[in-house]
């Protein structure tokens, strides 16, 4: 994959394990639609994380 987007608040995609996903993905690019996780700890592990209405 190349991204992970997010469009969701379903309970079973708010504690994915960002590691295993991170060995299956291009790129380390999560899109969160519904701001479910951290920005600043996802950053800090090396993702490019985007949300929607956060600044």
């Amino acid at each position: 994959a190349q991204a992970l987007l997010i469009c969701t608040e379903w309970q079973q995609f708010r504690a994915p394990d960002f590691e295993e996903m991170a060995g299956r993905m291009a790129q380390r690019l999560i899109v969160d639609g519904r701001n479910l996780y951290s920005p600043d700890k996802l950053r800090a592990e090396g993702w490019t994380y985007l949300s929607i209405g956060r600044t």
